[in-house]
């Protein structure tokens, strides 16, 4: 009887408070208590690419934030190639313009990578260029000497005091570099490059890994792609450019793999 009259004169208030409490309560459950995510969407096409930057891997899409606002402070990507299992990291070096300016009369804007305050209210677009940081320091070296080499024999053959800067000036440099183009320097330079370039017909496996602070936590988002011989053997073909624009000879479009995303597995964490 006691039982009853206490539910009969407090039951009304307590559901009250309850119900008064209830969305405080939830709020700091979310604030304080359920862990945030961080999901990518991705969209377009993976861009694969080998030039001055040595390799790189563009990727263009959204991120989300779920539960709570998160800090990111670091993306990097983990390559996998199915056929001999070697492992490829890449930085994120480069964030690009998401606008699509399709008259071309625009040049790509580009800034150095910075941390992003992701709000559960305001999905993120995002045009990132990661790059194999361990692969431009295997080819720094030779290219510094590329480039000091050439213009040794610059002025050996043609000195700068010499030249009236006219077009026959620029065609006698020309013809210079064709010659300078069979010496040592420039092979060892093909050759280091050639044996730097990992693309090759194969299935792969890339992770995202998106690193957050306060949490520190780590977010991880994995694709399959696949490479074909004539894509990869195009691609090669850059290897020949690099060796001209490095000496300065001229400037010229980089080949490029896009490939489609195959699978997506989104919401791992560590």
């Amino acid at each position: 009887m006691e039982e009853m009259s206490f539910i009969e004169n407090f039951g009304v208030l307590i559901i009250a408070i309850i119900a008064l409490f209830q969305p405080w309560l939830i709020s700091l459950w979310k604030k304080y208590f359920k862990p945030g995510i961080v999901e990518f969407f991705e969209t377009a096409k993976i861009e694969i690419g080998f030039n001055n930057s040595a390799s790189t891997i563009g990727i263009n899409g959204t991120l989300r934030s779920y539960n709570k606002d998160l800090y990111i402070s670091k993306i990097s990507l983990e390559l996998i190639k199915e056929k001999d299992q070697s492992k490829h990291n890449f930085n994120w070096q480069v964030f690009r313009d998401t606008k699509l300016y399709l008259s071309g009369d625009k040049d790509v804007e580009v800034e150095l990578p910075y941390g992003i305050l992701l709000s559960t209210q305001s999905p993120q677009r995002i045009n990132i260029q990661f790059h194999d940081t361990n692969q431009q320091d295997e080819l720094k070296a030779q290219f510094y000497l590329l480039a000091n080499s050439w213009l040794d024999y610059q002025e050996k053959h043609f000195p700068f005091k010499t030249r009236t800067y006219t077009q026959d000036d620029n065609l006698k440099l020309a013809d210079l570099f064709t010659e300078f183009d069979k010496t040592k320097v420039p092979t060892d330079s093909f050759t280091k490059a050639n044996q730097e370039f990992y693309w090759e017909k194969s299935k792969y496996e890339l992770k995202m890994k998106i690193e957050t602070s306060r949490p520190n936590k780590i977010f991880e988002s994995k694709f399959n792609f696949k490479l074909e011989e004539k894509e990869c053997k195009r691609l090669r073909q850059n290897i020949f450019i690099l060796i001209e624009y490095v000496c300065h000879q001229k400037k010229f479009d980089w080949n490029f793999i896009y490939t489609n995303y195959e699978k997506s597995v989104h919401n791992s964490t560590s």
